[in-house]
């Protein structure tokens, strides 16, 4: 019996160690859909799987995006500058696409990100919102000064490091539309 077992353990090494192979294509350079299609099926996890920097992006750019906008609207209505106004409607407009385009992605990866704003960010906006004339002009301008600069970082660093290419690519494509805006604010 101990024989038989000896010899089944043998048996089942050897089997072992021919599988290994000697690192070259077992099937002679023939394509393999089963290898095809799991190196397909990797290439897709990689797309559609979100590390926890990269939910802490969209998250944040989601909550971003909603302050700016609504301020920038209030403002492109009641700043007292014609090209404050101007400034702020571009930036509202160009908010609102960016929003958009954030919402799609969050959807396709199965996102919930947040639709409104939290209570300190609330407090902050109704607080501008009671400002006029030129404090609420130069107000604005130095709050979108301060937000730009830190999102220019924020979509510098997910364009570079975020572990799903879909998050990548979207901080990168509007990285130019952030950094539009910066320079619009710095010329006023």
């Amino acid at each position: 019996m101990k024989t038989l077992i000896k010899a089944s353990w043998v048996a089942a090494l050897v089997v072992v160690i021919q599988s290994c192979g000697d690192g070259r294509p077992a099937n002679d350079g023939v394509k393999d859909p089963a290898h095809d299609q799991l190196n397909n099926s990797q290439d897709l996890l990689n797309e559609s799987n979100l590390g926890d920097d990269d939910h802490r992006f969209m998250n944040e750019a989601a909550l971003g995006g909603i302050y700016e906008l609504n301020l920038s609207r209030y403002v492109a209505e009641h700043a007292s500058a014609k090209q404050v106004k101007e400034t702020a409607a571009q930036i509202a407009a160009d908010h609102q696409q960016i929003n958009d385009e954030l919402k799609q992605l969050a959807e396709t990866k199965n996102v919930l990100l947040p639709s409104k704003l939290s209570n300190e960010k609330q407090q902050q906006l109704d607080a501008m919102m009671k400002m006029q004339g030129s404090s609420l002009d130069n107000a604005y301008l130095a709050e979108m000064k301060k937000l730009h600069q830190k999102d220019i970082e924020t979509f510098k660093q997910a364009a570079t490091s975020a572990r799903n290419v879909n998050v990548q690519k979207f901080a990168e494509a509007k990285l130019p539309v952030l950094e539009g805006h910066l320079r619009m604010i710095e010329k006023q």
